[in-house]
């Protein structure tokens, strides 16, 4: 079964394939959802981490997500209102829900 797992320093996604994947608060640079259009039947929303040079994308149903979102909730200018559009969208899309504060962009 896929889970999530935090504490004060780190954040730990135990996908169902693969390898762990360990972020640490200090690292994380951006929190997203990815939603697409294959519900309603199969989840369809997911939550995507990213920062220190790594991401994850951690399902909605995954172990321990309810307790991880009330503690990303708690980052400075988390996006609240961004997270009740995307729970509402039926469609393949992403949204920026928090971005780490003085981050420059990278054009490409």
């Amino acid at each position: 079964m896929e889970k999530v797992v935090f504490d004060e320093s780190k954040i730990i996604h135990s996908p169902l394939r693969g390898e762990d994947i360990e972020f640490h608060w200090a690292d994380l640079c951006e929190v997203s959802i990815e939603t697409t259009d294959q519900g309603p039947f199969v989840d369809d929303v997911f939550w995507v981490l990213a920062g220190g040079g790594r991401f994850c994308r951690i399902s909605s149903n995954a172990e321990g997500m309810e307790k991880l979102l009330e503690k990303l909730g708690e980052l400075p200018d988390f996006d609240h209102q961004v997270v009740i559009v995307a729970m509402s969208v039926a469609t393949n899309a992403r949204f920026e829900c928090w971005k780490k504060q003085g981050l420059v962009p990278v054009e490409g």
